[in-house]
């Protein structure tokens, strides 16, 4: 089964604003499945998962997962939290994704379409912090985002002569059309 929600589109830059989801009796699904959920506006795709499972219950118009596994972006996502199916879909969410060939994330966000706070985290060989704000419904999605890094990072080829950067940490700020980036460290040699 597929679910698409079709968002109306709008002659100007209105933000979303969903009325809220109201049914008359307020499911759990213990264990569901879906095969694509799409969310669109007019023609335009905003949103696909893939191979959705999950566990959920709907009070009122609030969505309380407790267990949610998709295929999102070429990545595996397990995820629970809750999300309001009103206005710009007020949430809050843990996750986790994996991707093959990539190091393990795990991220937590609050707020919603206008404004998400993010906070994650990137394991592997460079583990790395990420914390600050995207903008989903924003104009070419602004961004701005702080990065620390949890370990030294070695340098790769002869910059290893110099040691590992042993505090290193940046901000990204822009949208697709171009980033800025300040990035810093020192070495420990």
């Amino acid at each position: 089964d597929r679910l698409e929600i079709a968002v109306p589109e709008t002659p100007d830059d209105t933000p979303l604003d969903l009325a809220p989801l109201t049914l008359p009796l307020d499911p759990d699904v213990a264990a569901g499945a879906l095969e694509a959920l799409v969310i669109r506006r007019g023609r335009e795709e905003l949103f696909r998962a893939e191979n959705l499972r999950f566990a959920a219950a709907l009070i009122g118009s609030r969505v309380d997962v407790t267990a949610l596994d998709a295929r999102l972006f070429d990545a595996d996502l397990h995820a629970a939290g809750r999300i309001d199916i009103e206005r710009q879909l007020p949430l809050a969410l843990t996750a986790r994704a994996t991707r093959a060939g990539l190091p393990p994330v795990s991220a937590s966000v609050r707020g919603d379409l206008r404004k998400l706070a993010l906070d994650a985290r990137v394991a592997g060989e460079w583990p790395f912090v990420v914390t600050g704000t995207v903008e989903p419904l924003g104009d070419h999605l602004p961004v701005d985002l702080a990065l620390r890094a949890e370990a030294p990072l070695a340098l790769p080829g002869e910059a290893a002569a110099y040691g590992a950067l042993a505090a290193a940490q940046g901000t990204l700020r822009g949208d697709l059309r171009g980033v800025s980036a300040d990035i810093a460290g020192d070495t420990d040699s």
